[in-house]
């Protein structure tokens, strides 16, 4: 039995322990394992994915063993769905401050090239889009007015383009805001424990 077809009869038997499980089946976030631990608890069997598996296929009253089990804990198991989910929005909400430390630094910096370079590729980004916007119009006005069909093919060649040249610069924007986020977050924390 595969594994995503385990989780699917978890989930079907019992929700809130299933939510412990991911895409594919993977368990999520702060409680890895948890979902697992669950299972393998309710089901009288070690917290394995092969001995899960096992008492699935081969148990008749499994969905019924992980209906009981939920039905019993209901309110442990709802606690921990709350305590990964606080877990995950902390760890959002630091992520979310970090960009924003990093962003009003580089505001506040006295050097022009550091404090422009967002709302520069911001203003480029914009008007690149705006005339792409433009050129795709007149060139679907002269497919249909012109009934030129060879207009209509240039525009997804265009858009491709387009998508490719500013894919560069945006992985470039991406990662430079990343690793200067990290590097002010480690100056943060050696100014921290000084």
């Amino acid at each position: 039995m595969e594994w995503a077809d385990v989780v699917k009869a978890v989930s079907s038997a019992a929700p809130v322990i299933g939510s412990f499980f991911g895409p594919g089946g993977t368990a999520i976030g702060a409680l890895a394992g948890t979902g697992i631990k669950l299972v393998a608890t309710a089901l009288g069997v070690a917290p394995t994915e092969t001995a899960i598996s096992q008492a699935i296929a081969t148990d008749p009253e499994s969905a019924l063993k992980l209906a009981k089990y939920e039905m019993d804990n209901k309110l442990e198991l709802q606690r921990l769905v709350i305590t990964a989910e606080v877990a995950r929005i902390q760890e959002e909400t630091k992520q979310l401050q970090a960009i924003n430390a990093t962003m009003q630094s580089e505001g506040a910096s006295e050097h022009w090239p550091q404090y422009s370079w967002r709302p520069f590729w911001g203003f480029a980004s914009g008007l690149a889009f705006f005339f792409v916007c433009i050129l795709v119009c007149i060139l679907a006005w002269q497919a249909v007015v012109g009934k030129d069909a060879t207009a209509l093919g240039h525009i997804p060649l265009i858009i491709g383009a387009f998508a490719t040249l500013f894919s560069i610069p945006g992985a470039i924007l991406g990662i430079a805001s990343w690793k200067r986020g990290e590097m002010q977050l480690e100056e943060k924390k050696a100014a921290v424990s000084r």
